[in-house]
């Protein structure tokens, strides 16, 4: 390798990949091989004027850091991918007759693999200079045009890719800005001016614009604190390994971006007292904990074996407490992740609370009962009773005299904790108590429920201020058989009927204890179903407004009903369940029982539907497949896959023929597929078919806090 360097040479290392460490996809050597990449190191570090040309189907990793400032990466894409980075997609054709013009002028040139391709060097080298200038000098005038249509920097290419995106466009843009604007301070009031603009435009008219500004804001920064990204369209951006303390997402669509780690959903909160730690916890019973303020993650690990709901610091923040829907209550040491002791109600725990002095742990349940635990012994100190239904969430005082806990009963409980007994009750809510907390003078306490918002005095028992919330979304709505009427069921935890024309309501039917996920007509217009989060189904006189039957899953008492559907000939009614046993019950009407159940599927089922005929029954998974039943026995006859994400919707067509389903996500295959209509990227919460088989003519989305009417098709 010296001879070669000294004098002028060529050499040839044909098929590099051979090297390469097989089906990694990091570009390192093989084991025994690495001192190909010190060759390759020298090579490329050292002077000389020999050439060397390699031929690799995966570029070694040693050389990313190696590439000259002027060697863009050309990474080839496939038609569909192209497509799928445009703003707004046009039709297939176009694009196809695009690049063939592109071809014929051999501007660009194909790709290793069939179907694609990349630009010619010197095009690309062109392209990117372009870019580069109309970028820089349309954001100094304070535009948006290219940003909004070009992605600087894709979350999800290859890492060095992404380097050399950042490299050749978002280091040059900003370079060019700080030249135009003298200093840091302006570019980044411009560029958070910009952010404003986009936010006043919707969600889908955003494009790659708030994802570009948020990477220079990043560049320029070096972190992404303290910004509000607020109703913006973060598309492609990438997270990974970036401060985002005090930056605001609310309302915000995030889309194919990546995080510093993959998270499920988060059940629990905590932070210790002097926020040195930070605790979260999820619907598989993981506990996470953070220090620094939040900002590195110190322990993770598998806690309970169902979902957590609550989680509590001790006063110290020497300990932490967890309850979980496998009815356990655990104490947990914070530096090292040790069990130190647990216990166990018969029901789920959906709160747990230490008292101010940390000496003792009180724990709710739904078992309808509070528990008091020594914590120091970790032995049960007493057993609070009275509920009569399950309860849902427990406080302190913060003088430690009194506890005050609250469920789907309606009514608080408070007890006094130094006589070890009852103190009494307050009256009030019309609905489930969800929240609960005492004010710094241990006189008052707030708590929240059925849409309010009540202040208690606690020496007298008396509601002294009451607070009137409104809904918070709709889930389900359903038309009368004759049309003039409209019933809708939602956060509220009420059915609402309201007259069609002019929105008035008839009737707010109350009795559900948590929210409502389904409602419908009978065919015959005499009953109304609804089904709840509170594991119970109600038939209902719409007529009166009053209750007539309660249907419960007797063999799971914590079965959540979500969608809910009467038969063609009102005999039977459907129901799907979402979280405990996800699968599809079939009730009999007129005895109250299922006739038949399917559970234990391993997607939640949200939505059910009828064939015209009464012979199927039709539903939609959170796993994107939509399942079809024999509605006699419950047999599977078929799983259609085509949704990415959950399906919200099913709808039949009125002969039977064709089946309908909306929801997240675009398909990934065309079998057994006739259309598909992309809607909101909220996604689509009802569907009806219209008297046409050949139209869809309703839809409603729920987005940013209000229905949207999604539109008509024809055939």
């Amino acid at each position: 390798m010296s001879a070669s360097l000294e004098s002028r040479q060529g050499l040839l290392l044909d098929n590099l990949e051979s090297f390469l460490e097989e089906g990694q996809d990091t570009g390192h050597m093989r084991p025994g091989y690495e001192g190909f990449a010190r060759v390759l190191r020298r090579v490329a570090e050292t002077e000389h004027q020999s050439c060397l040309l390699l031929t690799s189907r995966e570029k070694p990793g040693e050389l990313v850091p190696l590439e000259g400032s002027r060697a863009p990466v050309r990474e080839p894409v496939t038609l569909s991918e192209l497509r799928a980075m445009l703003v707004m997609p046009g039709p297939s054709g176009e694009l196809l007759e695009a690049i063939d013009g592109l071809r014929q002028r051999s501007l660009i040139e194909r790709g290793q693999h069939s179907g694609s391709f990349t630009l010619q060097p010197v095009v690309l080298e062109y392209v990117t200079t372009r870019l580069v200038a109309e970028v820089s000098g349309e954001i100094a005038q304070g535009g948006l045009a290219r940003l909004i249509q070009h992605g600087l920097s894709q979350a999800h290419t290859r890492d060095y890719v992404r380097r050399t995106q950042e490299r050749l466009l978002l280091a040059p843009v900003l370079a060019c800005l700080l030249s135009v604007l003298l200093g840091p301070a302006q570019v980044d009031e411009l560029l958070r001016s910009l952010l404003d603009q986009l936010r006043q435009r919707a969600l889908e008219a955003q494009g790659y614009g708030p994802a570009n500004l948020v990477a220079l804001l990043h560049m320029l920064r070096g972190n992404l604190r303290g910004l509000d990204l607020s109703h913006l369209s973060l598309r492609g951006v990438s997270l990974q390994g970036i401060e985002l303390q005090d930056t605001t997402l609310a309302g915000s669509l995030i889309q194919e971006a990546v995080f510093t780690e993959a998270f499920d959903a988060i059940n629990g909160l905590a932070i210790s007292s002097n926020g040195e730690y930070w605790a979260a916890s999820s619907r598989r019973g993981e506990v996470r904990v953070w220090e620094a303020g939040g900002q590195t993650l110190h322990r993770i690990w598998q806690a309970h074996t169902e979902r957590v709901w609550s989680l509590a610091f001790s006063p110290d923040g020497r300990m932490l407490a967890s309850g979980s829907w496998d009815g356990l209550v655990k104490l947990w040491e914070v530096t090292s992740g040790m069990l130190v002791w647990s216990g166990r109600h018969t029901g789920n725990i959906n709160s747990v609370a230490f008292a101010p002095d940390g000496s003792r742990l009180a724990s709710a349940s739904y078992d309808s009962t509070v528990k008091l635990w020594d914590v120091v012994a970790g032995r049960l100190h007493q057993t609070l009773t009275g509920h009569t239904e399950r309860v849902h969430r427990v406080t302190w005082s913060p003088d430690g005299r009194l506890l005050a806990s609250g469920g789907y009963e309606k009514t608080i409980w408070l007890w006094d904790v130094e006589q070890n007994g009852y103190r009494g009750t307050l009256q009030g809510h019309t609905d489930s108590v969800i929240a609960l907390a005492f004010t710094p003078d241990s006189r008052s306490l707030l708590s929240s429920g059925d849409s309010t918002l009540r202040l208690w005095d606690i020496a007298s028992g008396r509601s002294i201020r009451v607070l009137q919330g409104n809904v918070g979304a709709l889930f389900d709505v359903d038309w009368s058989p004759d049309g003039a009427h409209l019933v809708s069921g939602g956060s509220d935890k009420l059915v609402t009927i309201s007259d069609a024309i002019d929105g008035t309501s008839s009737y707010v039917l109350r009795g559900h204890g948590g929210l409502v996920f389904g409602v419908g007509w009978s065919p015959d217009g005499i009953r109304l179903a609804s089904s709840s989060w509170d594991t119970t189904i109600r038939l209902w006189n719409p007529a009166t407004g009053v209750s007539l039957q309660v249907l419960r899953a007797t063999d799971d008492p914590i079965t959540f009903f979500c969608g809910v559907a009467w038969s063609p000939d009102g005999q039977r009614l459907a129901s799907s369940t979402y979280l405990n046993l996800p699968g599809v019950l079939v009730w009999d009407v007129s005895v109250g029982s299922p006739i038949w159940r399917s559970l234990g599927y391993p997607t939640p089922i949200r939505r059910v539907a009828w064939s015209p005929d009464g012979r199927w029954l039709a539903g939609g998974g959170d796993n994107g497949e939509l399942y079809v039943w024999d509605a006699n026995d419950g047999t599977v006859l078929q799983r259609l896959v085509g949704h990415q994400g959950p399906i919200k919707s099913v709808a039949w067509s009125p002969d039977g023929t064709r089946l309908v389903s909306a929801g997240l996500g675009w398909p990934r295959q065309r079998e057994r597929r006739v259309v598909c209509l992309g809607c909101t990227t909220r996604g689509t919460c009802a569907y009806h078919c219209g008297a046409s088989q050949d139209n869809l003519c309703g839809g409603l989305g729920y987005e940013r806090g209000a229905w949207r009417y999604v539109g008509q098709w024809g055939q």
